[in-house]
């Protein structure tokens, strides 16, 4: 075998579609286009003589020559990890730093407390600075250094010198107390309809990503009350007839926290939020960065549905 000939890069490709057995979402996870994973996918397939992943209903399925790949890919691509890691000859447990994340509230709820372990276990003496955010993509700060990592899941930024890595998709559910009034069995259109609402607002308006959709059927809720926070909602509705639209995490939490909260899919159709990282050019080979990125990428990515 030549191995200048072959791709290594392909390897990661058959990891992530059969994790994810989804086409659209395996190139999201890469940052690709469906296109460019098919494309990569022909390619695999006519250098293994199999079709690898066949379609289903749900998605796509591996055959047995891709689980076969699949369970050995693994460990080649660690290996690969940390020949690359090793060869950039940093020790992180001596490094000395102060690395600044633009966030927002929910972010570091869902993050912070496992990358502030590691980072205490693998880079004692690098110090985190969180800012949460409501603006758009800071560009300027990425580029100037007043921003190393960008994390949320507003930012938009399709060209210039950023890169970005799709972390995680989150569906919105409907959360209230079992004593709400207004919701009797399941969760109906009608029900949610007629509940008063509290909703999250980065901008202070009462116009969320939900409102949005309501109106494409011609609908409207009742929001009584707007707040920037992700946290304080879920105490607001507590012990009354409120609903709170929030992301399905936080749900969980609450519920965690307060068995008196009840979760349910909301009755009409709501686009899922892409959580995403960017950063500059500026930071895209630092070794510190990059290792801080791919574990940022491992905390939020695990548990993505």
């Amino acid at each position: 075998m030549n191995i200048l000939s072959k791709d290594l890069n392909l390897l990661v490709l058959i990891k992530i579609l059969n994790e994810e057995k989804n086409l659209t979402r395996a190139a999201k996870k890469m940052g690709i286009s469906q296109p460019a994973l098919s494309g990569k996918l022909n390619r695999l397939r006519d250098e293994f003589d199999d079709p690898l992943f066949v379609k289903s209903q749900s998605g796509v399925t591996p055959t047995p020559k891709a689980l076969d790949l699949a369970s050995r890919i693994d460990s080649v691509i660690r290996i690969i990890d940390d020949f690359y890691f090793k060869s950039n000859d940093i020790d992180l447990k001596a490094k000395t730093d102060i690395i600044t994340l633009f966030t927002t509230e929910y972010v570091d709820f869902l993050l912070l407390p496992k990358l502030l372990a590691k980072v205490d276990e693998v880079a004692p003496n690098i110090k985190l600075r969180t800012f949460n955010t409501s603006i758009g993509l800071p560009e300027k700060e990425l580029v100037n250094g007043e921003c190393d990592i960008a994390i949320a899941g507003y930012f938009v930024k399709e060209n210039g010198n950023f890169y970005q890595q799709n972390l995680r998709t989150d569906k919105f559910v409907a959360l209230y107390d079992k004593c709400n009034k207004n919701v009797k069995g399941d969760l109906s259109l009608e029900n949610y309809l007629r509940s008063s609402h509290i909703l999250t607002t980065f901008s202070g308006d009462f116009d969320g990503i939900v409102d949005v959709e309501l109106r494409k059927a011609n609908k409207v809720r009742k929001v009584v009350a707007g707040t920037t926070s992700f946290l304080v909602p879920q105490e607001i509705i507590s012990k009354s007839n409120y609903i709170l639209s929030c992301l399905e995490p936080l749900a969980d939490k609450s519920i965690h926290t307060n068995s008196n909260l009840v979760k349910s899919d909301l009755p009409f159709s709501v686009k899922r939020v892409s959580i995403k990282q960017f950063w500059h050019e500026r930071t895209h080979y630092d070794p510190l960065r990059i290792w801080l990125r791919k574990e940022i990428f491992n905390i939020l990515s695990v548990d993505d549905k």
